[in-house]
């Protein structure tokens, strides 16, 4: 398999829209669907460059003016470089996170990922960075296949998680701008990458959301042939389903809907041949 067998999946989205979430459904259905699948969110936590972080939004660290730069007296401020601190760490674990999706992508693994590069310019616009050099850092970054942008109020955010973890989540403010900012960027062709940018309905349950994210997905031609190559142990059930949609018609009445179609096309394809 090669990279034109795998797909590669991000969902975007203010804090605690349900990113993660949605990835880890779709991770899932991938899964059962026979599909090798990796998933991975960013900031990656778990690694060195993550915890760090992650201290940095919980405000445990920041690069501050020293006794050089102010009066004796003054006390301690964030150096105007401490935007720039966070966002080389961000694209450090950005590098590091592409150099996996590649590679993952090369051997033939779809790649399901929370956040990506589009996070960076949207962040790094409101901490006072050009969009032109921001995009210029990531141009060399795997581009995704289909990007989900999540849409939802901040009154719906806020009643999913209760608290806010970091000072991020904290700025009410900022998270109105970044909203503003992530639908600007769905909305503009290309501005979201050079796949697919859909906008999903955040409010909805998560089962709903991942119910239209996989209509969207089962659509795109790349999807379509990793369904098609499924294992042939599948072959019983993928029949059964067939007889399913056939029903009691003939294949000399044509009255199949255009998504009916698609969906037989794809199985016989799958299980028969």
């Amino acid at each position: 398999m090669t990279t034109r067998d795998a797909v590669f999946v991000v969902f975007e989205g203010a804090d605690v829209v349900g990113k993660t979430e949605q990835a880890r459904l779709l991770q899932a259905r991938f899964a059962a669907e026979g599909i090798p699948v990796y998933g991975t969110s960013f900031p990656r936590y778990e690694t060195p460059v993550g915890l760090a972080l992650g201290r940095h939004l919980r405000g445990e660290i920041a690069v501050l003016e020293t006794e050089e730069t102010l009066e004796r007296t003054s006390v301690p401020a964030r150096a105007g470089e401490d935007a720039l601190y966070f966002e080389a760490l961000n694209c450090l674990d950005k590098m590091a996170g592409a150099a996996e999706i590649r590679a993952r992508l090369t051997e033939g693994t779809s790649v399901v990922s929370s956040r990506w590069w589009q996070t960076s310019v949207i962040y790094g616009r409101d901490a006072g960075f050009g969009e032109a050099y921001l995009r210029g850092v990531y141009s060399s970054v795997p581009q995704a296949d289909v990007n989900f942008l999540l849409e939802a109020s901040a009154e719906t955010c806020l009643a999913r998680r209760g608290t806010q973890r970091d000072r991020y989540e904290r700025d009410l403010a900022k998270q109105e701008r970044i909203r503003e900012e992530y639908h600007k960027m769905w909305t503009c062709a290309g501005g979201a990458g050079e796949g697919w940018s859909i906008l999903l309905d955040g409010e909805r349950t998560a089962a709903d959301v991942h119910e239209a994210v996989w209509e969207h997905l089962r659509r795109h031609s790349k999807v379509q042939r990793l369904l098609a190559r499924r294992a042939p142990e599948d072959a019983a059930a993928i029949l059964a389903r067939v007889r399913e949609l056939l029903g009691s018609r003939t294949w000399k009445a044509i009255d199949f809907s255009e998504d009916e179609v698609d969906e037989i096309t794809t199985l016989i394809r799958g299980g028969l041949r």
